[in-house]
């Protein structure tokens, strides 16, 4: 197992933790072990040492009666791997959509022309994609969620995201075909 994070008790300094009449005293080299064992069987090495010194702190930090805390370790586990999971995947999603607009992007800025180019383009997107798609485009520019987005412009979720992926993929072949006709004239 890696080292042990800083923020974990130390086992020396700490004997155990007397839970009350009814409770047990918890090993803390057992309990890292042990969290660690589960989360290994719930994620991959890499997250399951951030999941079990997460969870065995969480343990530390319980301040209930603790009757079994082998019980209550691996609850703690289970739910720290849902969310470390849940999170990696938003991040990894994250990334990708990132990464997928970024092959799209070119390496210089744009230019001038390519700015007024992209705003004629823009004030075509109802006309071509129905009520609202402009909107949906320069509320999702500022990062709105899509939620909000929905709501103002009375569109479903759904109506809204697909409506903005269309309009995206319509204004990047119209930049295209406007630099390829660039190129082919000069």
């Amino acid at each position: 197992m890696p080292s042990p994070d800083p923020r974990m008790p130390d086992p020396d300094s700490i004997p155990g933790r007397e839970a009350g009449d009814a409770g047990t005293v918890v090993d803390w080299d057992e309990a890292r072990k042990f969290a660690y064992d589960k989360a290994l069987r719930i994620c991959r090495r890499e997250l399951a040492d951030d999941v079990a010194q997460e969870s065995v702190l969480r343990l530390f930090r319980y301040n209930g009666v603790i009757r079994d805390w082998r019980a209550l370790l691996s609850t703690i586990v289970f739910k720290t791997s849902l969310t470390a999971l849940k999170r990696q995947k938003s991040t990894q999603a994250r990334v990708a959509v990132d990464s997928v607009q970024t092959e799209h992007a070119t390496a210089s800025e744009p230019t001038p022309i390519d700015c007024l180019m992209v705003k004629l383009l823009v004030l075509e997107l109802d006309q071509r994609f129905g009520r609202g798609t402009r909107a949906i485009v320069d509320f999702r520019k500022q990062r709105f969620s899509w939620e909000e987005i929905a709501r103002f412009v009375g569109l479903t979720d759904r109506t809204c995201r697909d409506r903005y992926q269309k309009a995206l993929t319509w204004i990047s072949n119209q930049l295209i075909t406007c630099t390829s006709k660039e190129s082919t004239h000069d």
